[in-house]
């Protein structure tokens, strides 16, 4: 039966490239539609002189049962490689300068980085009364109501911005970070739920790490072993249903058809939106703009000689909180994250500019994001003169931030897929921006499928 039955799978991402590798080795015949002339979504590596850059997603962590399982099957299991331990060091920006983040409960209780106020309501902390279960929070709310203005600001901040490119107030942390969620629901306390957590620490892997030629080695797997079933700078437009899916598509400039008996949407909320379903866009039924917000974000990769850099650049990057009021994001240390980043003599960093914090930032012309991002390096790090290599990326509303609203727009994309037998939703655009989460998004995906090959 399944090889008599056809999956279109729209969008050429992780989720999406993972969904239609899962179908296509369980013996399913698989299309995969990508308007772009690459597939990989986010996942961008380029080589530029002897740098490796990565203008999207920087590090995988073996967190997941799923993500362990694709790379065995791609060949990729053994080809890891892991960060070294300087990746350890975590830096924020305070007062100014980048300040090592406390790495254990010795440093954080007798360290200088938190106020002793601090410290002490980090005690009191699991005396906290848990909030109500059907509670949705902010992510802001949520901190200061458990940690403290402190924490809030000198470490959720930066974090948030670091993983979001947002800010507290826009994530409600039932949706954006559901595992403090649960540590409060399970344990009324943050801090016996990260003790506890210890105990069932996901198996595999040795923390975070890439591959030498870069995460870009995933998708590229992927699409070898897809072949023909992928079909870049094809763009869906429409999709109609009577007995089978008829899809509408555009490859230059001309109108393609494509019949299939299920349909796989694994887009960002841009490409989601312009989608039309019986006539009326997605952005129409769903207001997915308004309701599932993703401002631009652009990232700069510099490379330098190791000697205009005065800072060791001995850790995994460092983080700006918000009150420190500075341009940047944050910065990545990528050349010692993994061996091989940068030629001898070398350094590299990876800039993050944008978010919901300075969105106008972003989309500024390239000379003058450079001179902005060269500012702000030569007074955090002490780099002098002209980088020997450069890379821009905008990415924009790839990012969604899941807002205290966001159950509901769960709730209306279910009610979607009940409403269309055989079109399925996958991706950012529910729950889970990190890459681990978009592995597992793609399994979910073709999960429905070979659990219900009739749609």
């Amino acid at each position: 039966m399944s090889a008599s039955r056809k999956t279109l799978v729209i969008g050429g991402g992780i989720t999406g490239l993972t969904a239609a590798w899962r179908l296509h080795s369980a013996g399913h015949r698989v299309e995969l539609l990508e308007a772009g002339n690459r597939v990989g979504g986010m996942i961008r590596t380029e080589n530029i002189d002897g740098f490796l850059a990565e203008l999207g997603p920087n590090t995988l962590q073996e967190n997941r049962a799923e993500t362990a399982e694709l790379l065995k099957d791609l060949g990729l299991d053994d080809q890891r490689v892991y960060a070294g331990s300087v990746s350890k060091n975590r830096y924020i920006l305070r007062n100014g300068k980048p300040v090592p983040l406390p790495l254990s409960p010795v440093s954080l209780f007798f360290g200088g980085f938190f106020r002793p106020s601090t410290r002490l309501r980090l005690l009191g902390e699991p005396f906290i009364r848990r909030a109500p279960g059907d509670t949705v929070e902010t992510m802001e709310t949520f901190v200061r109501r458990r940690l403290g203005q402190e924490l809030l600001d000198y470490a959720v901040n930066p974090f948030v911005a670091g993983t979001f490119a947002a800010r507290p107030p826009d994530l409600a942390v039932r949706y954006a970070f559901p595992r403090l969620h649960r540590m409060e629901q399970e344990h009324g306390s943050l801090v016996k739920g990260a003790l506890f957590g210890k105990r069932h620490k996901p198996e595999g892997g040795r923390g975070i790490f890439s591959f030498k030629d870069g995460l870009q080695a995933i998708p590229n797997a992927l699409a070898g072993r897809l072949g023909g079933a992928i079909h870049t700078g094809t763009r869906a437009v429409a999709l109609e249903k009577d007995e089978k899916w008829k899809a509408t598509a555009e490859r230059n400039g001309e109108p393609l058809r494509i019949e299939a008996d299920t349909i796989l949407l694994a887009l960002p909320p841009q490409a989601l939106g312009d989608i039309r379903i019986t006539g009326r866009s997605l952005e129409e039924s769903l207001s997915l703009t308004a309701r599932l917000p993703a401002p631009p974000l652009s990232v700069l990769f510099l490379g330098y000689r190791r000697d205009q850099v005065r800072h060791p650049l001995d850790g995994f990057g460092m983080l700006v909180p918000e009150k420190e009021n500075r341009k940047i994001l944050g910065a990545l240390f990528s050349s010692s994250l993994f061996t091989g980043r940068a030629p001898d003599g070398h350094v590299s960093l990876t800039v993050f500019i944008g978010g919901s914090r300075q969105p106008e930032l972003a989309t500024k012309p390239l000379p003058e994001l450079e001179r902005l991002v060269r500012g702000e390096l030569k007074e955090l790090f002490g780099v002098e003169g002209e980088p020997c290599v450069i890379r821009h990326t905008l990415w924009p509303r790839v990012i969604p931030h899941y807002t205290v609203d966001h159950g509901k727009l769960i709730d209306d994309l279910d009610a979607l897929e009940s409403e269309h037998r055989g079109l399925h939703i996958g991706g950012p655009v529910r729950q889970g921006v990190a890459l681990g989460d978009c592995i597992a998004s793609g399994f979910g995906l073709a999960g429905k499928v070979l659990e219900k090959p009739n749609g």
